[in-house]
């Protein structure tokens, strides 16, 4: 059985000039049921000047109880 969406994974990204790299990304985790609260979550977490933020996919019950999060937390593994 498929655990319900406990919150989203999101992408962000940001250029980075000068490094030989055009762009860096990373992905977060954000136990946030409203997509829009996952996103506010990570932003404030990550405080990076000029990145985008992206909802990747849904992230079931089982992964975030394997990450530990609780509910409104986000955390980045990169």
């Amino acid at each position: 059985m498929v655990g319900r969406v406990a919150g989203w994974v999101v992408t962000v990204t940001w250029p980075l000039v000068g490094h030989g790299v055009d762009r860096v990304a990373t992905v977060w985790y954000a136990a946030c049921v409203d997509q829009q609260a996952a996103l506010d979550a990570v932003k404030a977490a990550c405080n990076i000047p000029h990145a985008t933020f992206e909802i990747s996919r849904e992230m079931s019950e089982t992964l975030s109880g394997a990450f530990g999060l609780r509910t409104g937390q986000v955390r980045c593994f990169d």
